[in-house]
């Protein structure tokens, strides 16, 4: 029946729509608003100007491949980005009666194993760290942002947690600071014990922002939290942008931390957020190591207390 065959090709939806209707499915478990922007936008830029326009039904293998091969190895993480999103429109297809297979599959064997080198975060030696807060603490930039910087480096937290820290999470008589796990990266609440020198950066802090709310407001109208390039912007400004990032700064503690031989490499760990990579061992060591853990982090700020005072 050429009517019903038309009608039926009219339901099924070209992939910019099913874009759309995938993104409605799943934003409400995404992580937050950025992450749906990337997701649509990745799609958008590299795969809806040749296939956009195209049933979903209607997208072969070769199809993918012709949107993939082009950035393939010079833009290899964006590119498997891309291949994995364009797999999740296609799985939404299957599961929605559009088609029976998913064509990113058969590339799995197609397109070449890039040469992959990790990149690590660039970071300081820990005796540099210190010259590196000086350099903070005698720069024209706002004494919050200066705090927190330091607040970053005592904790060895990310500067995400640092930016949108409130202060219910603060436990002053504890000395304790819980993350909550919407804002971790693993989905699990995070315990950071305080050191003295972190409490008394709170202490500050709490004469600037106040009691309640964020302990770095955004004093722009409509925006939680300063912003994440507030850190990069600081430490660029005193040159030290080049030698490492923010984030450097936890690579650093770990490193310090490990090569002093003093402390178990479960609280190390810990202390970062990083969760156990053989599953099962995760699944049973629930351990917080909380005594350890606030020895470990009172040593990194001795530690770097000690390296200023030698200068």
């Amino acid at each position: 029946d050429p009517l019903a065959a038309k009608k039926e090709r009219m339901a099924i939806p070209s992939f910019n729509e099913a874009i759309d209707q995938v993104i409605v499915l799943n934003a409400p478990t995404w992580t937050n608003a950025k992450h749906t922007a990337q997701f649509k936008s990745t799609l958008t830029n590299y795969v809806t100007p040749k296939l956009g326009r195209r049933p979903v039904n209607d997208i072969q293998a070769a199809d993918v491949l012709s949107v993939l091969q082009p950035i393939w190895v010079e833009k290899n993480e964006t590119a498997r980005r891309v291949k994995q999103r364009i797999s999740t429109i296609m799985k939404w297809a299957i599961a929605q009666g559009f088609r029976k297979d998913d064509p990113t599959l058969t590339l799995n064997q197609v397109l070449p194993k890039p040469n992959r080198k990790t990149k690590h975060r660039a970071s300081l030696p820990y005796k540099d760290v210190t010259a590196c807060l000086e350099s903070v603490r005698q720069s024209d930039a706002m004494l919050s942002t200066k705090l927190a910087i330091e607040l970053l480096v005592l904790t060895a937290t990310r500067s995400g947690e640092v930016r949108l820290a409130d202060w219910s999470e603060i436990d002053i008589a504890s000395k304790t600071w819980t993350v909550p796990a919407e804002r971790m990266k693993m989905r699990r609440d995070h315990l950071v014990p305080l050191s003295s020198q972190a409490l008394e950066l709170l202490s500050q802090l709490r004469q600037l922002s106040g009691p309640t709310g964020l302990l770095l407001p955004n004093e722009q109208p409509g925006k939680r939290g300063i912003s994440n390039m507030t850190f990069n912007r600081a430490i660029k400004r005193m040159g030290w942008l080049d030698n490492m990032v923010p984030h450097g700064f936890r690579s650093t503690f770990s490193t310090a931390a490990n090569e002093s031989g003093l402390w178990s490499s479960d609280a190390i760990e810990r202390q970062l957020a990083h969760v156990q990579k053989n599953k099962v061992r995760a699944a049973y060591n629930r351990a917080e190591y909380i005594q350890e853990r606030r020895e470990l982090i009172q040593w990194w700020a001795d530690q770097l207390d000690l390296v200023q005072q030698k200068k």
